[in-house]
């Protein structure tokens, strides 16, 4: 476990990736609260930061999964 957000860089990556696209949404919720509009350019790139975000952190869990299995059976080349 102790090499899961670094295996490649997309857990690290993804993880910030997602937090920026929290913060994005945020943005974008305080926007409309004072302005009563939704600001469709920042929720695009709020949405497009999670999902990229989290694509990569699952991506990078299951990079690290394959790489135990292959290491367990002894199957690393």
């Amino acid at each position: 476990m102790e090499r899961i957000l670094v295996t490649g860089g997309g857990g690290f990556i993804g993880s910030h990736l997602a937090r920026a696209g929290v913060a994005f949404g945020v943005w974008m919720l305080q926007i409309y609260a004072a302005e009563h509009h939704i600001v469709t350019n920042i929720s695009s790139v709020s949405i497009a930061f999670i999902l990229i975000g989290l694509f990569a952190v699952f991506t990078a869990v299951t990079l690290y999964a394959v790489s135990r299995l292959a290491k367990k059976t002894g199957n690393d080349r």
